[in-house]
């Protein structure tokens, strides 16, 4: 729940700007985007000078709960702005916002990572191939966090197709818009949660979603922490569910599971 729209300015030579620039050619000046804490923070290491940030909550900005995230954004140039938690399609959410932000923001582009099929093709042709060479195609299982779905549905379709019987396992929270089936409730970890439909989820290549709850996912913090793992929220979700699933292993399977955050965004908030 803690959407951040990203306006970058003036930004550098990047793999991001060159991919602007392939379809809007050199005259690209700024990027939007609405993203989750952990891309946004990304997409600010391409910019060189100025941004401006349009936060999802209604928590202050110093609020515990975003403190090393927005401390982090601010620290490259960035404005916080705090939008309500309403959805998406709603005029002041954080994604209709961002659409404004794109239309008055002279020559600008928008990646759209929530709505852009580009999201699971660059898992499908970067993450998948990475996976499958490094297990040298003994790959079983895959499990990885959902969110916009681009990292499960991408790297899944991938692998699929190199052998249809590994299980592609998706890990959600349990109160979110997909596994309430459109009732979603607040939560509190980031970097997860299927929050509206979009096109980036394939749910043809899932085997299965698995609903974790925040005590569970959450819980699973100081564990891996002391494991050698400072772990992120999502990724605590995602070892939740493969501490409970080993006893359905087999002798010689192969798992991956994604750890796609780190702790370190999360430090003051005492889940270690």
């Amino acid at each position: 729940m803690e959407d951040i729209i990203i306006v970058i300015k003036k930004i550098s030579k990047t793999k991001l700007k060159q991919l602007a620039e392939k379809r809007f050619g050199d005259l690209i000046k700024a990027v939007v985007d609405v993203k989750r804490g952990i891309m946004a923070l990304g997409g600010e290491l391409h910019a060189d000078e100025e941004a401006e940030l349009l936060k999802n909550g209604s928590e202050d900005i110093e609020n515990q709960e975003i403190k090393e995230k927005i401390k982090t954004i601010k620290a490259y140039g960035a404005k916080v702005i705090m939008c309500p938690a309403v959805p998406i399609h709603d005029p002041k959410s954080r994604h209709s916002v961002a659409e404004k932000l794109l239309e008055k923001t002279r020559n600008s582009f928008m990646p759209n990572q929530y709505f852009n099929l580009s999201n699971p093709k660059a898992h499908y042709n970067s993450l998948g191939p990475e996976i499958w060479r490094q297990t040298k195609g003994k790959i079983t299982h895959f499990f990885a966090a959902a969110g916009t779905g681009g990292t499960i549905s991408g790297a899944g379709k991938f692998l699929k197709e190199k052998n249809p019987k590994i299980k592609i396992m998706a890990v959600d929270i349990d109160t979110s818009f997909h596994s309430t089936n459109g009732h979603p409730k607040p939560y509190k970890m980031e970097g997860i949660g299927i929050d509206f439909e979009t096109p980036c989820l394939n749910e043809s290549v899932i085997d299965r979603f698995f609903p974790v709850s925040d005590k569970h996912g959450l819980g699973m913090l100081k564990t891996m922490a002391k494991k050698g793992f400072l772990i992120g929220t999502g990724s605590g979700a995602v070892s939740y569910v493969v501490q409970n699933y080993l006893n359905k292993l087999k002798k010689g399977d192969v798992v991956v599971m994604l750890f796609g955050d780190s702790g370190r965004a999360y430090l003051s908030k005492n889940y270690y």
